[in-house]
């Protein structure tokens, strides 16, 4: 069966920070309950996307890599020996703020876990009026002054607080000290791990157990880089890590491209919605999708359907 461009069903994460603009704003159909991120493309664990529309529908991205191969993620991905998706894709939806917390680098994360470590970059989507964002530590400090302020819970007071609004976005490696505050909808494109260090949680209770919520403070200690500092946003049109390239697109005309990457290429509507012409064919991608064109696609065709478009171009 031939490959086309991929639309997959959004995986709901029900979170205690979660709201409902998933649903309101980016139409997820999720229903009343508080869900906190949508998984867009996932391939970790129990929670694997499947295809919502075509002649594929209902197959699984794993199954997919596994019939397809290097012509759904591209030589490279698929010669490095994992089977799964590089990638995960998530939009997330934080009513309250999350919980501060850190990623592992991918040394660490595979000592430990036998996983991939966790470098992450975010779009900011949509804002509330001051709703802010924590990125890394306000000055440089030692592990000592660390954590004598998480002991008198005067974290926040060493950590830098930046105001967004839509259209920000910024780039957190492993070892960043970080967290969503509170409005915030956001785009999350990230390494294919799920590990988390929460280092304070604003001493909320487990609405299922009423305990408060794990912290992982020893675990956090050897992740966390102390010297990041004035963290700024992404003031280019693209940025490239070891991970991930990913591409701000400004569309106010039609737009012919080639991918010249051997990937994968993954395009999120981070406003206003738009169409990708393959072969002749329109996929129609609005606000908050996702469409995952396949490796073998080399040519293609932006257009906006609004004067306000904006995509993410995405590969690995």
């Amino acid at each position: 069966m031939a490959l086309y461009p991929l639309k997959f069903k959004p995986i709901g994460v029900p979170k205690i920070w979660g709201g409902h603009r998933l649903c309101t704003l980016l139409n997820k159909g999720f229903g009343s309950e508080r869900i906190g991120e949508s998984w867009e493309i996932a391939d970790l664990g129990d929670r694997v996307s499947t295809v919502a529309s075509g002649p594929l529908k209902g197959k699984s991205i794993r199954s997919l890599i596994g019939a397809y191969r290097a012509d759904l993620i591209g030589e490279k991905a698929y010669a490095h020996g994992d089977s799964r998706f590089p990638l995960l894709i998530k939009l997330i939806d934080a009513e309250k703020p999350l919980s501060i917390q850190v990623h592992p680098p991918d040394a660490l994360a595979k000592a430990r876990h036998q996983s991939a470590g966790k470098t992450e970059m975010w779009y900011v989507i949509h804002a509330a009026p001051n709703s802010e964002l924590i990125l890394g530590f306000s000055h440089t400090i030692d592990e000592q002054a660390y954590l004598e302020n998480l002991e008198r819970k005067t974290l926040e007071n060493i950590l830098q607080k930046r105001k967004v609004r839509a259209g920000d976005w910024f780039y957190l490696p492993a070892g960043r000290v970080h967290a969503i505050g509170a409005g915030v909808l956001l785009a999350e494109i990230q390494q294919n791990s799920d590990i988390t260090y929460r280092i304070y949680d604003y001493d909320r209770k487990d609405p299922k157990t009423g305990k408060k919520r794990e912290l992982h403070t020893e675990l956090a200690l050897a992740a966390i880089d102390f010297s990041s500092v004035g963290v700024q946003p992404i003031h280019d049109q693209s940025l490239i890590c070891p991970y991930f390239k990913v591409e701000l697109l400004r569309l106010t005309k039609r737009v012919d491209r080639k991918n010249r990457e051997d990937s994968f290429i993954v395009f999120t509507g981070a406003a206003g919605s738009s169409y990708l012409n393959v072969d002749g064919t329109l996929t129609h991608l609005t606000f908050g999708e996702t469409v995952l064109l396949p490796a073998k696609f080399k040519h293609f065709s932006l257009e906006p359907a609004e004067e306000t478009s904006r995509v993410l171009q995405i590969t690995a």
